[in-house]
């Protein structure tokens, strides 16, 4: 099979997302290539999200240790291939999105970011409880179809690279 790129057509002539890809609920079982989506893969690409774990990396010999949030991305071609990305954000990353958005559409009610707190997120009860924040607030974003579509969300789940790798497999 000849591998062919993602629609070189967008939304708005600026976003990454080929033409006609929708956010969807994730799948609640991943199996791989084949899952079975909420989303009808006829009507277009698809896309979800999940925030399944994190992971703590050293920052270096003298700071203290760097959270990353593993954000998979799911996304579904119209032909129905499903294919998954993980891509590592810190929590400032999340609040970086909201900004973004925030500036993107200053008419929108946008949900509130997970605050970020003064303690040092160490203990794992409450990594495990900000995961869970984050997860249930970028479900909460992306149902906004505008700011599922934009720019500042497609750059920061790398949908362009997603959507290519599935067109790999």
């Amino acid at each position: 099979m000849q591998r062919q790129s993602p629609p070189k057509h967008r939304h708005d002539g600026t976003s990454p997302l080929p033409l006609g890809m929708d956010w969807s609920p994730p799948p609640r079982k991943w199996i791989g290539q084949d899952t079975v989506w909420p989303h009808d893969p006829h009507t277009g690409w698809s896309y979800c999200v999940a925030i399944p774990s994190w992971v703590v990396l050293p920052k270096s010999r003298d700071s203290d240790p760097v959270v990353f949030y593993r954000v998979l991305v799911g996304i579904q071609s119209p032909e129905g291939v499903t294919a998954t990305r993980a891509v590592l954000r810190r929590f400032n990353d999340f609040l970086k999105l909201f900004a973004a958005l925030k500036k993107a559409f200053p008419r929108k009610n946008l949900p509130p970011a997970p605050p970020k707190g003064l303690l040092r997120m160490k203990s794992r009860a409450l990594l495990e409880e900000r995961r869970c924040s984050l997860e249930d607030w970028m479900s909460k974003l992306l149902s906004d179809i505008d700011l599922s579509r934009s720019i500042a969300v497609a750059s920061f789940l790398e949908l362009e690279a997603a959507a290519r790798s599935c067109m790999c497999i």
